[in-house]
Formats: structure tokens, C-alpha cells, sequence
């Protein structure tokens, strides 16, 4: 009897003993899992900021989750200073950058690969966030507003595309280039924005100083697109030609031949335009947009008959064309 009373004692020693590690366990684990809103009170302002700026430099995934976390924390800090520009300012950029990392490409890919269209549904949502609160840090301001949000806050206009240029530019009007000049996105951005509302000589002279546009392939890129953007045809004919003299990427030179294609179909330069599609399609001879292209300049110069095998032979790949059907149902 006492024999099993000892095993039984010491059975529900090894239980307790058991439970109250797994407990202690799943506490830790929870504690690590929601570490950021434990420690959220010890966070100060600066501390917040530093600790976006170590986000920053984490890999895409890492950065998204940890940008997520950070929006809570925001959200909260704004909650306990309902009156302070600065809770709203850095929620705001916050959100912004969640957005930036949800965008994957960078402003300047957006521009020079006009991926301008491809902005994710919930990138979209982040930005209505940084919006608002950036918004409302303005609002509750009584002194000027650093230019850096200012600029974030007309990228999140031009990300979101429902805002005019016009009001773009007037967010960042007042802007003082020497406190953005340290980041190369934000100085193109602010010229791009400028060139498009008609400030031209502006727009190119600030980026020409600020914006690494003539030290690269991808500046001068990006100076092409502005130009192509502006509709300053020439001057971007002169600088994709540029470009073609000095890399032997295929990638990068099959994008010049198309946007000297694409410059010069606008033109109706048709030929020409002829000419750069056919160099594109020599480096990659499996795109299908390459045939289409060269297809309406050869029905373009009149040549139907050209036309109609080459985008037969699109159909032939890619059955659901939609844009080819139509081309051919229009001959």
C-alpha cells in the first residue's frame, strides 16, 4: 500500500512538475511571439525611429513582417498620444513603407520598366493609411513639416494614381532639395513629378545634380523614360541611343530597342520603328508583344499580308489573344 501511494505521490510530482514547465514554455513562447508589444512602452520616439531604420535594411520577407508588427505598435502609440503630429508622422511612414516593400520594385523600376499599373491591392491599402496619418500629422503641426514626409506623402498620390500631377507637385512645392538630396529615389521623384507638370528645365536640372542620372545604365534609363514621359521625344531617342553604345546586357538593350520602337510608332515613323522592334525580337525571339509590335508597323506601312502571318503565328502560340484577334479581325 505504501509502495503505491510513493508511486502515486511521486507520479503527480512529475505532472505538476511537467505542467509547469509546459506552462512556463508557452508563456516564453508567447512573450518572444509578441515581444514588440511587450516592450512597446519602453519604446521611445527615437528608439521607434531606429528601429524602423534597422527594418530597412532586412531582406523583403523579414522586412514585411516586421513592418506589420511596427504598424501595431504605431497604431498604438498613436492611441496613447491622440494630440502628437509625430505619432501620426511616423505611423504614416510606416505604413509607407510597408507599402514600398509590398510594391517590390523601386520608384525608379516603376519608371523604367513602366510597371507603373502594377500596384498590389493591399500596397494600395497601406498607402490609404500612410495618407491619412501623415495627413493628420500635418494638421496637428504648427511648425513645417520635414520634407521627407512631404515627399512621401506625394509618392503615396502618384502610387495610388487617382491624384493629379498638379496636386502632387504641390505637396512637394515647398520642398527643400538639400534634405532629400541624400536619397536618390526621392530627388527623381521630385523631378519626374516636376517635368510632368510643365516644369521641365526644373525638373531635369535637379535631377541632373541630384540624381545619378548620367553616372549609370539605370540612371540613364531613367532620364530616358522622364524624357519619353515629357514627350520629348528627340531628346530621349538621343539618350536610348546612348545607352545601346554603352552595354552589352541583352536584357537592357532589348528595353531601348523598345522604347525607341514604341517612340518612334508614336511618331509614325513606322520604318524606324520597324527596325527596333526586329533587333528586339533578334534577342529574344519567344515574346509575342516583340511580333504584335512588328506586325502594326508592317500593317502600318502597308504590308497586310506581312501583318496577317505574323500575328497568325502569335495566335498559333497563344490561342486566347485577345489583342491579336482583334488586329486580325480588323484587316
Amino acid at each position: 500500500m505504501y509502495d503505491r501511494y510513493k508511486s502515486r505521490n511521486r507520479s503527480k510530482k512529475a505532472s505538476r512538475v511537467f505542467l509547469l514547465i509546459a506552462l512556463i514554455s508557452f508563456t516564453g513562447y508567447l512573450g518572444y511571439q509578441h515581444r514588440s508589444y511587450l516592450l512597446f512602452w519602453k519604446f521611445t520616439y527615437n528608439k521607434l525611429v531606429q528601429k524602423i531604420d534597422t527594418v530597412s535594411s532586412l531582406q523583403r520577407d523579414r522586412r514585411e513582417s516586421e513592418y506589420r508588427e511596427l504598424t501595431g505598435i504605431c497604431r498604438d502609440y498613436i492611441e496613447d498620444n491622440r494630440l502628437s503630429e509625430e505619432a501620426y508622422l511616423l505611423a504614416g511612414r510606416v505604413h509607407f513603407l510597408l507599402a514600398k516593400t509590398l510594391i517590390k520594385d523601386t520608384f525608379s523600376e516603376l519608371i523604367i520598366y513602366d510597371r507603373s499599373y502594377r500596384i498590389p491591392a493591399d500596397a494600395k491599402d497601406e498607402l490609404h493609411h500612410a495618407v491619412k496619418n501623415i495627413r493628420k500629422g500635418i494638421a496637428l503641426s504648427r511648425d513645417e513639416i520635414d520634407s521627407n514626409y512631404r515627399v512621401i506623402l506625394a509618392k503615396a498620390f502618384y502610387y495610388l494614381d487617382y491624384y493629379p500631377v498638379a496636386d502632387i507637385v504641390r505637396q512637394i512645392q515647398d520642398v527643400a532639395v538639400e534634405e532629400i538630396r541624400s536619397d536618390t529615389e526621392s530627388v527623381r521623384f521630385y523631378g519626374l513629378m516636376h517635368i510632368l507638370n510643365g516644369s521641365i528645365d526644373k525638373g531635369i536640372s535637379v535631377m541632373k545634380a541630384h540624381g545619378h542620372v548620367t553616372e549609370s545604365i539605370e540612371g540613364m534609363l531613367f532620364m530616358a523614360a522622364a524624357n519619353m514621359l515629357a514627350q520629348r521625344y528627340t531628346v530621349a531617342i538621343m539618350e536610348y541611343r546612348q545607352v545601346l553604345d554603352k552595354t552589352s546586357d541583352n536584357a537592357i538593350m532589348k528595353l531601348a530597342h523598345i522604347r525607341l520602337g514604341k517612340i518612334f510608332y508614336n511618331q509614325s515613323l513606322y520604318t524606324e520603328s520597324l527596325s527596333h522592334f526586329s533587333r528586339a525580337l533578334a534577342i529574344d525571339e519567344r515574346d509575342n508583344e516583340l511580333k504584335i509590335w512588328i506586325g502594326k508597323n508592317y500593317s502600318a506601312l502597308g504590308d497586310k499580308t506581312r501583318a496577317r502571318a505574323i500575328w497568325s503565328e502569335v495566335l498559333a502560340s497563344d490561342s486566347n489573344n485577345a489583342e491579336v484577334r482583334k488586329l486580325l479581325g480588323m484587316m
